[in-house]
């Protein structure tokens, strides 16, 4: 008996030991990966995948980091390093500092890493690793030099321009860090650089001076009116709008006339800002000008002119009132638009009687331009149709009627603000909430709790800290405890958000508060599927998609190894058909168009929540970025920059580049459309 059971205990007894070891080894396996450093080096594709996600979570796992970092295969170190400083937690500093000389070319990642994070410990760090034999790290020490701050990086900074052998493209790095800056200490290396003998410096220098307040303009930007590159002059024009020297009236009189209308865009906004009535009569003369950016910046510019002083002609007065009426009449829809809102404030003493009439317009665009100027009227007979316009189809409408209201003292005004917080609607409420924080307005303070507790969800977190931020100034005690509960909110942007109102308005230490980096924590969407994109890099096709626009193509180059979770959203949203049918809402001048939002108005994130996926890769005429309303809250939208934009390198998302079709870019304006995007290859 005793002989027959003994082999079945003991089998008993082998498959417990190995179900026992299965099941700790099941337990172990997430251990062993946060904990990679003590052990075996992660397959490549296992240590890219766990990369991301850690990047995407925004957790920096300090075990982990330091084994993927010296990771055998060059792929998974770089890409470490750069999600390192895209997670920011000032533990990364101590982990990148030693990589600013790694010979396996590791240090220019190190040191725009270094910046991302942007902690003063770094700047001695980087400052010792400069170089002129490695260009690149050089000039990405310069870069995260601007995005630290403080007087040794201005002084580096500073120092660095004055070296006359240094890299054509530190020097320029130099210049934009110290614009970034804005520091007036660094004026007089930035007139040195007008006069470098290479293009690129000339013009990074004049970028870099438009940052700097007017009255510390150097008058040396006139001899680049003149510069045979075009950048030299568009931004030499830019940075001297309000600067008053003797001969700008003619200088900007010059570039008038020039055939890029980006130039004369820029030659207007400087004649405005000269004032005189022989400069608002050349203005004026622009309104006929063959792109309808420079006629939109041309009304822009005349609101902006006191046409009312003493002593100005009165033939100059007419000559503009009567531009801006025949402008009502304009081929372009944003053109009438600003027509009507400059007619609003010139004729405000009876534009209350005709104005209605565009609030019947087909263009919601111009609709919504009468609905925010109508307030300027301050007639209590307005504020019937401005509630009508909260009901408009377009949420343009709505939110231009609460923008217009929002200093407006009457109490319809505070009706109106009061209704718009009992909506559903993201924009109405974050407009209205914004404007009774501006206004302290008590009587708002229950139903801004209401709208808080009723505003779930990550597509109603911009409306969350709306309503935190108007809570932090009403001094309330329930207002503080909701300030306080937003700590717990699910988003991190709106933790963020609240954790930075108790510091800076309600009085709360940093010891009191939690720490940053596990309130910028999160729980992502899985990025696994996404994953595939990131083998896409420099050496391998890139992918393509052909926007079909009312104007029409344009072929975007898209950048997967950059932004692999971005471009792969992208490129599943263009194979669903998500952007066909959407428009441009939104067109700046020398600056961007933007649009792929569904609401139309740029309040629209798709359904998706995305942290941002920088890159050290300059934004450049044509680049495709990813707008935000905040850090890490991307989602649907797209933009494309008319002109180089070096202040959104490292601060919002490239997801490619314009390869065909930026005439068409130029040509775009508010309201065309995007009439299908395809994927090419």
């Amino acid at each position: 008996m005793v002989s027959s059971v003994d082999p079945i205990l003991s089998r008993l007894f082998r498959v417990f030991i190995w179900l026992l070891a299965w099941v700790l080894a099941l337990e172990a396996a997430p251990l062993a990966e946060e904990n990679a450093g003590a052990g075996v080096p992660l397959e490549e594709r296992e240590a890219l995948r766990r990369v991301i996600q850690l990047e995407d979570e925004r957790h920096f796992d300090t075990a982990f980091f330091s084994s993927v970092l010296t990771h055998p295969e060059k792929k998974v170190r770089h890409r470490a390093c750069l999600a390192a400083g895209r997670i920011g937690d000032p533990k990364a500093v101590e982990l990148l500092g030693p990589f600013l000389s790694d010979p396996s070319s590791l240090g220019s990642e190190a040191a725009f890493s270094l910046g991302l994070i942007g902690d003063a410990r770094a700047v001695s760090l980087l400052l010792s690793a400069l170089s002129h034999e490695d260009t690149k790290l050089s000039t990405a020490v310069m870069g995260a030099l601007g995005r630290i701050g403080g007087d040794e990086a201005v002084d580096a900074l500073i120092h660095q321009l004055g070296e006359k052998e240094a890299p054509i493209d530190v020097l320029g790095e130099a210049c934009f860090s110290l614009g970034r800056l804005a520091a007036l200490k660094g004026v007089a290396a930035l007139t040195q650089a007008l006069s470098h003998p290479h293009q690129d410096v000339r013009w990074k220098a004049a970028f870099a001076l438009t940052r700097i307040p007017k009255n510390g303009k150097p008058k040396a930007l006139l001899s680049l009116f003149e510069d045979d590159h075009t950048y030299c002059r568009l931004y030499a024009a830019k940075a001297m709008v309000g600067a008053k020297f003797e001969g700008v009236e003619e200088a900007y009189g010059e570039l008038s006339h020039h055939e890029d209308w980006r130039i004369v865009n820029e030659a207007v906004r400087g004649l405005g800002a000269v004032g005189t009535s022989t400069a608002v009569d050349r203005l004026i003369l622009l309104a006929r000008h063959d792109s309808h950016h420079v006629r939109f910046q041309v009304l822009l510019t005349l609101g902006e002119v006191d046409l009312d002083r003493l002593g100005f002609p009165k033939e100059t007065r007419i000559l503009a009132k009567a531009t801006i009426l025949i402008s009502l009449r304009d081929s372009s829809p944003q053109v009438v638009a600003e027509a009507v809102r400059q007619y609003g404030f010139m004729f405000r003493r009876f534009a209350w009687r005709r104005l209605p009439g565009f609030f019947k317009d087909e263009d919601p665009l111009i609709r919504a331009a009468a609905a925010r100027v109508l307030p300027e009227t301050q007639r209590n007979e307005v504020f019937t149709l401005l509630k009508s316009a909260l009901e408009d189809p377009d949420p343009r409408v709505g939110e231009a009627a609460l923008s217009g209201v929002a200093d407006i003292k009457l109490v319809p005004a505070r009706s109106l603000l009061l209704a718009a917080l009992k909506t559903s609607d993201l924009a109405l409420v974050t407009t209205a909430a914004d404007a009774m924080g501006a206004r302290k307005e008590k009587r708002a303070l229950d139903p801004l709790l209401v709208a808080l507790s009723l505003l779930k969800g990550s597509g109603f977190s911009e409306a969350r800290i709306a309503i935190l931020r108007a809570l932090s100034v009403l001094g309330e005690e329930k207002a503080r405890d909701a300030v306080l509960k937003g700590l717990t909110d699910p988003d991190p942007a709106v933790r963020l958000a609240a954790r930075d109102l108790l510091e800076t308005s309600l009085g709360a230490t940093p010891e009191e508060l939690p720490v940053r980096s596990e309130l910028a924590r999160v729980t992502p969407a899985p990025t696994t599927p996404l994953f595939e994109l990131s083998d896409a890099w420099e050496n391998e096709e890139l992918p393509q998609v052909l926007l079909q626009t009312s104007r029409g193509s344009i072929l975007i180059e898209l950048f997967p190894g950059d932004a692999p979770v971005h471009v792969g959203g992208f490129l599943k949203r263009v194979e669903e058909g998500f952007y066909d049918g959407l428009m441009f809402h939104r067109v700046v001048p020398n600056w961007v168009i933007q649009g792929g939002d569904p609401r139309g108005d740029g309040w629209g994130s798709g359904g998706v929540l995305l942290r941002d996926q920088v890159t050290s890769r300059p934004y450049e005429r044509g680049s495709v970025g990813i707008p935000t309303s905040g850090k890490d809250t991307a989602g649907c939208q797209i933009f494309i920059t008319h002109v180089p934009a070096p202040r959104l390198t490292g601060a919002y998302t490239q997801i490619g580049r314009v390869v065909r079709g930026m005439d068409v870019v130029d040509r775009i304006e508010i309201g065309d459309r995007i009439l299908e995007a395809e994927r090419k290859n």
